[in-house]
């Protein structure tokens, strides 16, 4: 419950920090939001580098 409005907080909708990797900054995790445009909803924990790769337009090979 948010504590100043009593709602119920939608965890989904939470916003997620900027992350970034180049010549002025180089934050955990920036590599791949700078890479692909991508980043994760909040609490993600995991991510499919496949379909990520794919999803930014970069060749990925099969692996199966």
């Amino acid at each position: 419950m948010h504590a100043e409005t009593g709602e119920r907080v939608n965890w989904m909708r939470l916003p997620v920090m900027d992350r970034g990797w180049n010549g002025t900054t180089a934050d955990k995790g920036g590599f791949i939001q700078e890479a692909t445009g991508w980043k994760p909803s909040p609490l993600q924990p995991t991510m499919d580098f496949i379909q990520i790769g794919r999803a930014a337009g970069l060749y990925v090979p099969d692996l199966g």
